[in-house]
């Protein structure tokens, strides 16, 4: 049911008026339309569907899920049932968010980063009351108490988060719509937001009028041109591109051109963990679950350079370091074994099954009889390399290797918002009729961000721009 008829005639109006819109076209009508289908859109079309509102979201590709798919499926918060289960009673958001500014070396904006840690427990169980199913897993040595999860079944993925929140959303009623993309916000006379331009599957015009627009595109790890703009000195490093490419940038482009400002665009999430396989895919290897049984991370002179159970972060500032920006994870049989055993697989979107017939077939891992044949293939000082070896907990071979390099998985800055989630100009006055979440809005997270906030920040202020737009409209 719609409930702002004044807007939708207003719409009307504007329509046949403004420049760019083809008054012919399709027109639809909704309360709250969302643009991208990942954490922090599904989860703002949960909520405000359960609130009341009609709500139309419209997905680019042809299912939902965004990078949140890619991820590892872990969240982080404070005060989560998980963590009270495992007798952590002593968590705070606001040790949660000493944390969170300590690791983006303070550069987060601190009204978001404040609301993100004051809701993100409770969005963990909000979540598992949805059906989604958690493991505590303390083991993320940036968090000062320990309160990561991750999300069960599909280990080292975000599927199962991606599905509990795509099933409540219809079951709310929200109308969900892939292969569509959304290609401009419509604005009335005085400059407010009140809908979307979209094209459809077959390519048709579609215009979709709304009393609240929700953009959860997602970052820009896709776009070249973006990145090149944004964070020349990362691109010079040449980085691995594991994260979904697929993430264009276009909700920057949208906000933009209704005078939206950004923020933290230079800020790249940057992992240690960029590999290639033979046929040139780049690929997520996960070495900390070849570390965390005794493997070992060497740099091209043959010397371990860093603690291998260090935070990624610590491990990343170490990486740049090194001779061409490389790293070589090691391990043995023994070790092999233990791996594959893992409850998360050694290379992101794996299984152990598949890792274990990349030992044998050596499409991105390298199976070596002698530590000289290992140094050999990968260009690695030999003689160091032996030695580091004997004084490490590696023994038995075949011994295995991956080269690893700086590998782009997130972005950290964009759309500006305010801590209700609502878009703000570069004037700080806030957009009328828009509202951001997610990855597209990620100011929050500062310069890096810690293991689980990825995804728990999706969340949190998908469910905030949810609530608020539907009470925009409902009250």
């Amino acid at each position: 049911m719609k409930h702002n008829l004044k807007s939708i005639v207003t719409a009307v109006v504007a329509l046949l008026v403004l420049s760019g819109f083809a008054a012919a076209a399709e027109v639809w009508s909704t309360d709250i339309v969302i643009v991208g289908g990942g954490a922090a859109g599904l989860s703002a079309a949960v909520e405000a569907s359960q609130a009341g509102a009609d709500v139309m979201l419209f997905e680019k590709l042809p299912i939902v899920g965004g990078s949140t798919m890619v991820s590892g499926g872990g969240m982080s918060g404070a005060g989560h049932r998980f963590q009270l289960a495992a007798g952590i009673t002593n968590d705070s958001p606001e040790i949660h968010l000493q944390d969170m500014l300590r690791e983006g070396y303070y550069e987060n904006d601190l009204r978001l980063a404040k609301r993100f840690t004051e809701n993100a427990g409770a969005a963990i169980d909000w979540l598992a009351d949805l059906g989604c199913q958690f493991e505590f897993q303390p083991n993320y040595q940036e968090h000062t108490i320990q309160r990561f999860v991750r999300s069960h079944p599909y280990p080292g993925t975000g599927i199962a988060i991606i599905q509990t929140l795509e099933k409540a959303a219809k079951e709310a009623g929200a109308k969900i719509y892939t292969n569509h993309l959304v290609t401009e916000l419509i604005t009335d006379t005085s400059g407010a937001v009140i809908g979307v331009q979209v094209t459809k599957k077959d390519g048709s015009t579609l215009n979709v009028l709304a009393d609240r627009v929700i953009l959860a595109t997602g970052g820009f790890v896709g776009n070249d041109e973006l990145l090149h703009k944004f964070a020349p000195d990362i691109m010079a490093m040449n980085p691995k591109v594991a994260g979904d490419t697929r993430l264009q940038g276009e909700g920057f482009y949208l906000a933009q051109k209704v005078g939206a400002s950004l923020q933290n665009m230079h800020h790249i999430k940057v992992y240690p963990t960029g590999s290639t396989t033979k046929s040139g895919k780049d690929v997520y290897t996960r070495f900390y679950v070849a570390c965390l049984e005794g493997g070992i991370l060497v740099n091209r002179e043959g010397k371990r350079f860093v603690d291998e159970k260090a935070a990624f972060a610590r491990v990343y500032d170490e990486l740049v370091k090194q001779t061409d920006g490389r790293m070589f994870v090691i391990f043995d049989s023994k070790q092999a074994e233990r791996v594959l055993q893992a409850d998360t697989p050694f290379i992101l979107g794996w299984s152990n099954e598949q890792v274990a017939k990349d030992m044998e077939e050596n499409t991105l891992i390298g199976r070596f009889d002698a530590v000289s044949d290992l140094a050999a293939a990968y260009n690695i000082d030999a003689d160091a390399l032996a030695e580091t070896i004997a004084n490490s907990e590696l023994s038995e071979a075949p011994f295995y290797a991956v080269e690893i390099g700086p590998n782009m998985m997130f972005t950290l800055g964009g759309i500006r918002i305010d801590d209700d989630a609502r878009v703000l100009d570069v004037n700080g006055q806030v957009i009328p009729g828009l509202y951001a979440a997610g990855e597209v809005a990620g100011a929050g997270h500062g310069g890096n961000y810690m293991s689980g906030n990825y995804v728990a920040y999706a969340v949190v202020f998908g469910r905030i721009a949810g609530i608020n737009a539907a009470n925009d409209i409902l009250n």
